[in-house]
């Protein structure tokens, strides 16, 4: 019995451990967003720290959103 027990606390264990892993990060961002809600140096920035380009389509109404 405490043999299952322990058999199933590793196999939970293993489980949460897969779950919380990281995935690893994409090569790029898409946003859509007001025409001027973001600054495009923010975008540089993050796209110079991070390595992940951010491709930026923009709407003014949200009717043109929809």
């Amino acid at each position: 019995m405490l043999r299952m027990k322990t058999l199933i606390a590793a196999s939970f264990g293993t489980a949460m451990v897969a779950l919380i892993t990281p995935a690893p990060a994409a090569e790029q961002l898409n946003l859509y967003n007001w025409s001027v809600y973001i600054n495009p140096e923010i975008l540089t920035d993050f796209t110079t720290e991070t390595g992940i380009a951010v491709n930026l389509d923009n709407y003014g109404t949200n009717e043109e959103m929809l």
